[in-house]
């Protein structure tokens, strides 16, 4: 099995391509990926990429390249994503006050309605843009979920998006050898989806796991298999945040 210490090792990997004037701001940069992207894993608040905190990060190319390298999505989808995780945060410790409603709203709408264009016309390669595609589907969701209290096993549009993410897992292996950054997306999609896909989404964590090689996906295989148990058998608790939650082994940085 490869130690999750392997992550860190491709992290200095790739801080080690950058320019040596610009590696502690890649550094930087990938830290805070790191921080957002732990948000999704464990429900909290971006601590560093907030809103008054974008501006440094968003004129930094390094960040941009590195970033485009180790998570494949782009920059500004992973500032979409923080976005996300502080919305969903706020909505749980502030309870939905008419400001974060409307802020709700219009994030959604921008995710469902704007974005799809907006990839297209990027000049980013294929990978990221599969990347940026399927994170949109995956923030969607997970704001019909998280934010607005959907049942994501039943919802038809949460259901549309897990459909269109396995797609473009499989498009992302086959087209471009690389899986990089999906981990999130393929826990959140296999969780819900129908008895039918399950199947499908064991294969396509077979595959990341041979591409990736990395234990997170076996977590991840572990925490799916335990979600369809808690499922099948009808209990409360079955969410992939609950499994996280009970087996302290699995609270681990899922990216």
């Amino acid at each position: 099995m490869v130690s999750p210490l392997d992550g860190y090792v491709q992290l200095g990997c790739s801080i080690a391509l950058v320019p040596p004037q610009s590696r502690t701001i890649a550094a930087t940069g990938l830290l805070n990926a790191i921080l957002a992207l732990a948000c999704l894993t464990f429900g909290d608040a971006p601590s560093i990429l907030t809103p008054s905190e974008l501006m440094w990060y968003e004129q930094q190319s390094d960040c941009t390249s590195s970033i485009d390298g180790v998570f494949g999505v782009s920059q500004a989808m992973l500032l979409a994503t923080a976005e996300v995780c502080q919305l969903a945060h706020d909505f749980v410790s502030q309870g939905p006050t008419p400001d974060l409603q409307a802020t709700a709203a219009s994030v959604f709408v921008g995710l469902d309605e704007h974005w799809l264009a907006k990839i297209i016309a990027t000049p980013d390669s294929l990978r990221i843009q599969i990347g940026d595609l399927m994170f949109r589907h995956y923030l969607i969701a997970f704001l019909l979920v998280k934010v607005f209290g959907h049942d994501g096993r039943v919802h038809p549009r949460i259901q549309q998006s897990i459909a269109a993410i396995k797609e473009l897992l499989v498009e992302a292996a086959c087209l471009t050898g690389r899986l990089t950054g999906v981990i999130m997306p393929l826990l959140f999609a296999s969780s819900y989806s129908d008895t039918a896909s399950r199947e499908t989404f064991l294969n396509l964590i077979d595959l990341t796991k041979h591409i990736l090689g990395c234990w997170d996906v076996d977590a991840t295989e572990r925490i799916v298999r335990e979600v369809w148990k808690r499922r099948d058998a009808n209990q409360e608790n079955w969410t992939y945040e609950d499994v996280i939650r009970d087996e302290p082994s699995l609270r681990i940085l899922l990216v």
